[in-house]
C-alpha cells in the first residue's frame, strides 16, 4: 500500500522551531547578579535584551548587556562618542547638563535616636546596622533620604560624598584613567571625553557598581544587546 507523506505539517513545524529558536538567540533573557542597578533593577530580576542593535542606535540611557573581562555585565550608557561626562560630588553632568531624569541610588549613613519598632515602618527596612549606637548605612534614592529625613526620630542622615584625592584602587590600580596625578574619586570625576567607538557606563546604585569609573570605557563592538523589558521582578 502506498502511503503519502503530508510535507506541510512537517514545514511548519520544523519553521516554528526555527522561528522560536531565532527568538530566544536574538532576544535572549538576562538575570540580574547583584543590586548594582538599584532602584532600577533588583538583584535576581530577569530582563530581556534585544540584540538586534547597531553602534549607531544606542542612547544615553539605554541599560545594556556588554562584555568585560570575559563576562557579561549589565549597566546604564551615560556617555557616547564625542561626550563630555563629569562628576561633581556625586551628580552627574553630561556635556555640562546634569543628568537627573534617572532615578539613581547612594549610600547613606543615618543616626537615629529614640524610636519605635523599625519593623512598623517599611522604608526602615532598608537600614543596615554600623555599630551599636544607632548608626545605619542604606542604599538610597534622594526620594527615599527625603522621607528618611522627615521622621523625628532621625537625628541626621547623609549621603556618602568621596572628595577628589580619596584614594583607593581598582585592579591594583588607581581608578580609570589609572592616574593618581588627576585625584579623582567615584563621587568626583573628570571630566573626561568619550572617543570614538566607545561608551561610557555606569550603575544606577552609584555606590555599588563597579563600571567606567574603575576599568574604563566600553567599545561599542563589545556591547550585546539592549534591555527591552523586566520580564521578572524579584520584587513582586
Amino acid at each position: 500500500m502506498n502511503m503519502k507523506l503530508n510535507i506541510k505539517p512537517i514545514a511548519i513545524t520544523i519553521i516554528v522551531i526555527g522561528f522560536l529558536f531565532l527568538l530566544k538567540f536574538q532576544f535572549p533573557h538576562y538575570r540580574i547578579s547583584s543590586n548594582h542597578m538599584l532602584p532600577t533593577l533588583l538583584k535576581n530580576d530577569v530582563v530581556l535584551v534585544n540584540k538586534f542593535i547597531k553602534g549607531n542606535s544606542l542612547k544615553n540611557n539605554d541599560i545594556c548587556v556588554f562584555k568585560f573581562d570575559d563576562k557579561q555585565q549589565i549597566s546604564r550608557i551615560v556617555g557616547l562618542p564625542g561626550d563630555k561626562l563629569e562628576i561633581v560630588n556625586g551628580v552627574l553632568f553630561v556635556n555640562d547638563v546634569e543628568q537627573s531624569k534617572i532615578a539613581t541610588s547612594f549610600t547613606y549613613k543615618v543616626l537615629l535616636g529614640n524610636h519605635p519598632p523599625l519593623a512598623e515602618y517599611d522604608v526602615m527596612l532598608l537600614l543596615q546596622p554600623s555599630n551599636q549606637y544607632e548608626e545605619y548605612t542604606a542604599e538610597l534614592t534622594n526620594e527615599q533620604a527625603k522621607k528618611f529625613s522627615e521622621f523625628d526620630f532621625v537625628k541626621s542622615i547623609s549621603k556618602v560624598i568621596h572628595p577628589k584625592g580619596y584614594y583607593y584602587t581598582f585592579s591594583k590600580n588607581p581608578i580609570f584613567p589609572n592616574k593618581s596625578s588627576f585625584n579623582w574619586s567615584r563621587d568626583n570625576y573628570g571630566p573626561l571625553k568619550v572617543p570614538k567607538n566607545c561608551c561610557f557606563v555606569l550603575g544606577d546604585n552609584r555606590h555599588q557598581s563597579l563600571d567606567s569609573r574603575y576599568w574604563g570605557f566600553v567599545k561599542e563592538d563589545d556591547i550585546i544587546g539592549k534591555m527591552m523589558a523586566t520580564i521578572y521582578s524579584s520584587n513582586e
